[in-house]
């Protein structure tokens, strides 16, 4: 009776110990462990989201010239909110959180004005004169928007495989080339959104 009793309280610890190991068990992994062609979607996903943050901050200088010549400020405070109120708005469209949309977008926007601060910081040490190629600025607005709409597009999956240790791994080895030709504290900022 006593040898049958000291089984079955045996049995429950053993049975308690497995439903306290199972979710840590769960969550490793889902880190690790993806079917091949979905972690090659995910992969994809990141991979364009950050090509398209670094053809955004490229085209930041083209942003330079413009307000260099037409001796416009950097910051437009007016149209920075209403850009990152408009990419929220869309991004609930997509199952987008829109404390993270927002964050990203303000994040995105934060790193295009230490660009442009950069090339206005270089260009008044050379007393550099008015630009003759510079694009209009309306010109460079709808690249901007479109590139904007890409990185909406890309940003639900490329999020979701940040969620994971394999993504993070991932964001680290790639970042760095695709956010190359840019200061390591404008791809901090750019990237900062998107670390855990």
């Amino acid at each position: 009776m006593v040898m049958n009793s000291i089984k079955q309280h045996r049995l429950v610890l053993f049975v308690a110990a497995g439903l306290m190991i199972l979710p840590t068990a769960c969550r490793s992994q889902r880190a690790v462990s993806t079917r091949p062609d979905a972690l090659a979607t995910d992969r994809a996903a990141l991979d364009t989201l950050l090509e398209r943050m670094a053809q955004r901050l490229e085209l930041m200088h083209d942003v330079s010239r413009v307000k260099w010549n037409t001796q416009r400020p950097v910051r437009d405070s007016e149209r920075e909110r209403a850009l990152v109120e408009d990419m929220v708005k869309r991004g609930t469209s997509l199952q987008l959180d829109a404390e993270f949309t927002g964050a990203f977008f303000t994040a995105q926007i934060e790193a295009a004005v230490q660009v442009q601060e950069a090339d206005f910081q270089k260009w008044r040490a050379e007393n550099q004169p008015a630009f003759v190629d510079a694009p209009t600025l309306d010109m460079l607005r709808e690249r901007i928007d479109a590139i904007n709409g890409e990185l909406l597009t890309a940003l639900p999956r490329a999020r979701s495989y940040l969620q994971t240790e394999e993504g993070q791994e991932y964001l680290a080895r790639r970042a760095g080339k695709a956010l190359g030709a840019f200061p390591e504290v404008i791809r901090d900022t750019a990237l900062r959104p998107l670390r855990n």
